[in-house]
């Protein structure tokens, strides 16, 4: 486990690299996360698959100057973007407005498609790691039997399988636009000023770029308001391709193999959560139905194929 740094050594830092008062600095959302009065936040960054701290700083800083809804990095007093410690690094950024979203927040995912097909347009230059047109087979395999070793701890191993039996050769070999992807999309990452909306809080992950459009179902809502959290619906998540596909034009190979793509993440998800209800007291969350979820998993392709159809996506040339 990589050690956080204490308040008082990030506000040292901040104080020599920033020119930042150490007063000025108090914890704020999670212990890598701290708020600076009248500035913004710091942030102490790590290492996210394949990328360095310092590389996800930049990644920030690029995507902002391209004009995308992220915070601006705010460089130190010798004009770099963040320092090191370790393998960790430290930055400032500014906040930006808005409160994150909610249940209450469910008319705006069109407008997350959008957003993250923009962003992700850019990810997709992202010189660090730039984006190829793979084919599936290897992430189908790699994605499924994480999700079948993650399942087993729960003896939910059966249905990851059952699902595995229906992945066809020739969903595997679709070629589909692999990139950075954000990670992390959920309702309280995503900030909405009126009618603008910003995104915090990148865990990135190199998938297809279409992987957090699978993840979003049970993802969008946890942890934001507990009391009614739940599953988005086949319909919700229409909303959220359509909106992509607008910033993002999907290729025929993209449409083509959406249900498996969406159905694969299903199984990684849905195992995810169980070792998340397993491992720690998350409170409410845990009367969702993820066992009844996983069950259904088998079904998961039709699910995909129902979400497209929904979605009415005709897919460009390419």
């Amino acid at each position: 486990m990589i050690e956080i740094p204490s308040q008082e050594a990030v506000a040292d830092a901040l104080s020599r690299h920033w020119d930042i008062a150490p007063e000025a600095v108090s914890p704020w959302k999670s212990p890598r996360i701290f708020r600076i009065e009248g500035c913004g936040i710091a942030r102490i960054g790590f290492p996210r698959d394949g990328l360095t701290s310092v590389q996800l700083v930049e990644l920030v800083d690029r995507l902002h100057a391209a004009g995308c809804p992220v915070p601006a990095i705010i460089p130190t007093s010798n004009g770099d973007l963040s320092i090191t410690l370790g393998q960790k690094t430290l930055s400032v950024e500014q906040e930006l407005p808005g409160d994150g979203c909610s249940s209450a927040d469910l008319d705006i995912l069109f407008d997350v498609g959008r957003t993250l097909g923009k962003l992700y347009s850019v990810m997709y230059e992202f010189e660090h790691m730039p984006g190829q047109i793979l084919p599936l087979d290897d992430w189908i395999d790699l994605t499924l039997r994480k999700a079948e070793t993650w399942a087993a701890e729960r003896h939910h191993d059966e249905y990851v399988r059952a699902f595995r039996s229906q992945v066809r050769n020739n969903h595997r070999n679709f070629r589909v636009r692999f990139g950075l992807v954000h990670g992390d999309v959920r309702a309280p990452n995503v900030l909405r000023h009126g009618q603008s909306l910003g995104l915090i809080d990148f865990n990135c992950k190199y998938d297809p770029q279409l992987s957090d459009i699978g993840k979003i179902r049970n993802k969008w809502l946890m942890g934001s308001d507990k009391r009614h959290g739940r599953p988005l619906t086949p319909l919700e998540i229409a909303d959220v391709l359509k909106g992509y596909h607008q910033t993002r034009p999907l290729t025929k190979n993209e449409v083509d193999s959406f249900p498996v793509v969406w159905a694969v993440n299903q199984a990684w998800r849905l195992a995810q959560d169980l070792r998340i209800l397993e491992r720690h007291d998350v409170g409410p969350v845990t009367n969702w139905p993820i066992s009844e979820q996983m069950s259904d998993l088998p079904q998961a392709i039709k699910m995909g194929e129902e979400i497209l159809q929904v979605a009415s996506i005709d897919p460009i040339e390419f």
